[in-house]
């Protein structure tokens, strides 16, 4: 007997569902997602608190936003989405040791300019996220500079807006540094200031505005993003009761980090279940985590 007929779940009816922080749900379970969209709900989870399980209803749903490296699988699935959505992208160029399990550069920056192509350019949003400086390897700010100048070179023309921000020191995340013996540098926050306005210009200079993600304020000419945004425009919501009552209604994510500015959300999906298994990523607890944890795409 499954969870929902055992329990009488809580139910929500987000307006806007976040697909996801906690995995790469594009790259990895499409399938699931069209699944669970079409029936009209799935489970959310607490990764906190085991006993806090949820029915999230998609009925209210206004809004998707989708967050991936690697959604070339999810393009042909597209067609089937009914609602709004967009995309948070992540584009770096980080050494194998930092994103083991990515395909090459090259193939992502096609993907990412297809994805344009079938959505526009304002749909889909570059991050560059985290920005790590480790001189272990090879990345200074200097570097970091190089890499975004040649991604901004590629994507220019196919992005309104990239978002940054630096690599949150997660425990989790130096403990792998160490076992990985890479010593991360944290920079303070003139340098990551001056680090900013370069990147800025490069952005710029790309038509493309710079947000950053979870950061403090820098500089007027740094945007502090919003990733998820109601202000993004919806011209096919502007009369729509439910959105319109969520956008007097709700407000910061209480959820999400100090410095996050999103608007509320839920996020799907479940954690430790990305195969991509970046080291520097927070969503994930290994590889042994990872195989068990899958399993729950079943639903």
């Amino acid at each position: 007997m499954n969870l929902e007929v055992r329990v009488r779940l809580k139910e929500i009816h987000p307006v806007i569902v976040s697909a996801s922080r906690r995995t790469d749900i594009p790259a990895f379970f499409g399938e699931w997602f069209l699944r669970v969209w079409k029936r009209g709900y799935t489970i959310w989870k607490n990764p906190f608190n085991p006993k806090d399980t949820r029915k999230v209803l998609f009925d209210k749903t206004r809004v998707i936003v989708f967050w991936s490296k690697f959604p070339e699988p999810f393009l042909d699935f597209l067609k089937e989405i009914n609602t709004f959505y967009y995309f948070h992208f992540t584009l770096n160029d980080y050494p194998h040791i930092l994103e083991p399990n990515l395909p090459p550069l090259q193939k992502r920056l096609q993907v990412f300019k297809k994805l344009s192509s079938i959505l526009g350019k304002d749909r889909v949003i570059w991050r560059f996220d985290p920005i790590i400086i480790s001189k272990d390897l090879g990345l200074t700010e200097e570097a970091i500079l190089r890499k975004i100048e040649v991604i901004s070179k590629e994507l220019e023309g196919y992005t309104t807006r990239m978002f940054v921000s630096f690599l949150t020191p997660y425990r989790k995340v130096l403990r792998r540094f160490r076992e990985r013996n890479i010593e991360f540098v944290d920079l303070s926050h003139d340098e990551r200031k001056d680090l900013l306005l370069n990147i800025y210009k490069i952005a710029k200079s790309r038509g493309m505005e710079l947000h950053t993600c979870a950061e403090p304020f820098y500089d007027e000419r740094i945007i502090p993003g919003s990733c998820i945004d109601p202000s993004i425009p919806y011209p096919h919501l502007k009369d729509d009761p439910v959105f319109q009552e969520y956008t007097r209604n709700s407000g910061k994510d209480r959820g999400q980090r100090k410095l996050c500015r999103c608007w509320e959300s839920v996020d799907i999906g479940f954690y430790n279940t990305c195969p991509f298994l970046c080291t520097y990523c927070y969503a994930h607890d290994g590889e042994k985590r990872l195989k068990k944890a899958i399993k729950v795409y079943k639903e």
